[in-house]
């Protein structure tokens, strides 16, 4: 496995609407939280990205350098999901995530 692996993916701060381009590390603000799963691109450097956001918080991912099979389960919500299809996703898995973290039990619909 390759330690040179260009980087696929930024966060940006919590409450934040800029982040910088994990490509070119230019700054970018979308001037509000992104709930698109549509391709989009960097304004500086053009590279196609997808931003949103998740808890708070602006990610980016470069479909082009993220790991094959994250690429194809975008590439596929792309062609199959709704925004609010895609908000329910991530917001099924926040749900698991936070369980995960906070080391609780959950059984649903207990």
């Amino acid at each position: 496995m390759s330690t040179n692996q260009k980087p696929w993916y930024n966060v940006g701060v919590p409450g934040s609407t800029t982040l910088h381009c994990c490509a070119c590390r230019k700054e970018i603000d979308l001037g509000f939280p992104s709930l698109d799963h549509h391709s989009s691109y960097c304004p500086t450097c053009g590279i196609e990205t997808i931003f949103f956001s998740w808890k708070d918080v602006l990610v980016q991912i470069i479909p082009e350098e993220a790991p094959l099979e994250l690429t194809r389960s975008i590439r596929w919500a792309q062609e199959n999901l709704d925004e609010l299809e895609v908000v329910t996703v991530l917001s099924s898995l926040t749900q698991v995530f936070d369980a995960v973290r906070a080391g609780t039990e959950v059984m649903q619909g207990e």
